[in-house]
């Protein structure tokens, strides 16, 4: 069952969907990803800390979302991935 919920990587209210092992969001901004339950808990819990080691991640793994969809792929983001897909992203959409 989906669900009306804020997008763990950008916060806006997303489709967020749980389905096996892990949710699917579709996104107005970040368009559509994955992730496990892990950092969906991980995200929601450094919004809930202000952790900034977590936090200052989040705009690099939604541009990397953005740019997978753009490419006809879905971000499959998961706790062993997620900090080299954020370590690895540029930020080509700032301008």
């Amino acid at each position: 069952m989906s669900a009306q919920a804020p997008c763990p990587l950008c916060a806006r209210m997303a489709t967020v969907q749980a389905r096996e092992d892990a949710w699917y969001v579709t996104c107005p901004h970040c368009l559509r990803f994955t992730l496990d339950p892990y950092l969906l808990e991980l995200f929601e819990s450094a919004r809930q800390r202000a952790d900034l080691r977590v936090l200052r991640l989040l705009p690099r793994l939604s541009d990397a979302a953005r740019q997978t969809a753009g490419e006809g792929g879905r971000l499959n983001l998961v706790a062993e991935n997620w900090q080299a897909v954020a370590s690895s992203t540029t930020d080509e959409t700032s301008g």
